[in-house]
């Protein structure tokens, strides 16, 4: 399989007013626990990647609107 998502398991959300997609690695190792990255557009002509552990899934629009946040207090004015 020469696909560059071998050993991941997409996960997607395609009908939402925010689409949701992320991408989990299908086995966790010694080495390397089971993660998720996230891409999310924050505005500024910026884009967020996070990564999490993928017990965390159920949690993604939390996390979402939280990192989303935090990131755009970065561009308030004093």
């Amino acid at each position: 399989d020469d696909s560059p998502y071998r050993g991941e398991i997409i996960f997607y959300q395609p009908r939402s007013e925010t689409p949701f997609v992320v991408r989990c690695l299908a086995e966790e190792t010694p080495e390397i626990p089971a993660t998720c990255i996230r891409q999310v557009g924050v505005g500024h002509g910026l884009t967020m990647f996070y990564r999490f552990n993928w017990r965390m899934l159920g949690d993604w629009r939390s996390m979402d609107d939280r990192l989303v946040r935090l990131v755009n207090q970065f561009f308030r004015s004093p």
